[in-house]
């Protein structure tokens, strides 16, 4: 079967360029269905039921815009304390980790926050030496600090249902797209970028960005299964 993804962007000519766009996705995407339980886990509290991973809706795709000139490392940046680095948030509840993709840049801590009645053993597929699998007591948080770009599946020792893309990048222009598809960005103006889409876990759009007098811009990816 065949994919095909149509990007429609447009920016304003201004010091500040909103670029927007939509991601127009395959007809045959289909959206989440309510899915009859495959079993069910006994916990604590009671019994919840386990059912197949839906579909990856819409917000699950992440638009990127990466400068083609990256500057120079700021040495500010060394001195930062882990409390004035960017935090993202992963939050556990109904042994489901949400949201099912988190992005940040590089150097952002990511925050596990378990929210369920059990522990969760968490650590990262073909990533142990990194995060080893440790068990978060309900109620507690665990962070982990991303010195390196890149996608990394979160997963839990206990519950392998329960997963989540950890999306590492190294720019700061970065969005998720909503459920129609459309995501909006604020970048300098007269700067070239390389727009990129995150979606079903791989980089399924690239594209060259001009933001000096371009007004309209269209991206079509086929993905051959």
């Amino acid at each position: 079967m065949t994919r095909v993804l149509l990007l429609l962007l447009v920016t304003a000519p201004c010091a500040a360029i909103p670029v927007r766009g939509t991601l127009l996705f395959p007809r045959d995407a289909r959206p989440a269905e309510t899915q009859k339980p495959l079993a069910h886990w006994r916990i604590e509290n009671g019994i919840l039921p386990i059912t197949p991973l839906p579909s990856e809706p819409h917000s699950d795709a992440v638009v990127i815009l990466v400068p083609r000139q990256v500057a120079a490392p700021k040495e500010l940046d060394k001195e930062l304390t882990d409390d004035q680095l960017p935090h993202v948030s992963i939050e556990l509840k109904a042994l489901r980790a949400q949201p099912a993709v988190a992005v940040a840049a590089v150097n952002s801590i990511f925050q596990f926050k378990n929210s369920d009645s059990v522990a969760h053993s968490l650590y990262l597929l073909h990533g142990t030496r990194v995060m080893p699998p440790e068990p978060t007591a309900p109620g507690q948080v665990r962070s982990l600090k991303f010195g390196a770009e890149g996608a990394y599946e979160l997963r839990d020792v206990d519950f392998p249902h329960l997963r989540s893309t950890l999306l590492v990048v190294t720019t700061p222009y970065f969005t998720h797209a909503d459920e129609k598809g459309g995501f909006s960005l604020d970048v300098p103006e007269g700067t070239s970028y390389t727009l990129k889409v995150f979606f079903h876990g791989t980089w399924m759009a690239e594209q060259p960005v001009e933001t000096r007098g371009k007004s309209e811009l269209s991206v079509k990816l086929v993905e051959a299964q």
